[in-house]
């Protein structure tokens, strides 16, 4: 039996880049491989495209993995509680609610897949809900069910290609 819950950074950030239907060179462009220009797949703060209102989920193109509206629209929550992220690093202390991925009123220019801010989830009247924050959901299933589970876990990751670090110029590439 599965269940659902809010994707983590992680997991948003993997889909919104494309994950495994785009190339390692596309994976860490900012945004995913798109045919044409942004407006025929991002809802963003414009005229010509969001006219600064939320839209119909579905109406544009989807990115590799065929998802669609991940980028603009609306911001999607995730699990991850906010915190400041500096060279890929996590510092402070925890916020309020980490938003992923931009709204209909986010300029062209700022859209992007590592587009995050925070929001509060709460204000002194209670739950705040804003026209601009949304949710997408993940479908998850325990991962250790059993014994016999784990022991298969553990021979699949015993299983997998070792890696070896190459040093070249103060960057590490991996080599299979």
């Amino acid at each position: 039996p599965g269940f659902l819950r809010l994707p983590t950074e992680t997991e948003w950030e993997f889909a919104a880049r494309g994950g495994a239907g785009v190339s390692e060179s596309e994976f860490v462009a900012p945004t995913f491989p798109m045919d044409g220009e942004m407006q025929a797949y991002v809802w963003y703060g414009a005229p010509e495209s969001s006219d600064f209102k939320r839209q119909s989920i579905g109406l544009l193109k989807p990115n590799p993995l065929g998802i669609h509206d991940i980028l603009g629209n609306a911001g999607e929550m995730v699990m991850d509680p906010y915190r400041l992220n500096k060279v890929s690093r996590l510092h402070g202390q925890s916020g309020g609610v980490t938003v992923r991925g931009g709204d209909f009123f986010t300029p062209k220019d700022s859209i992007r897949t590592a587009q995050r801010q925070e929001m509060n989830p709460y204000d002194k009247d209670g739950p705040r809900r804003l026209e601009t924050v949304g949710f997408r959901l993940a479908i998850s299933a325990p991962v250790v069910t059993s014994k016999d589970r784990l022991e298969n876990i553990e021979a699949e990751w015993q299983a997998l290609p070792k890696l070896k670090a190459v040093q070249t110029n103060r960057v590490s590439i991996f080599d299979q």
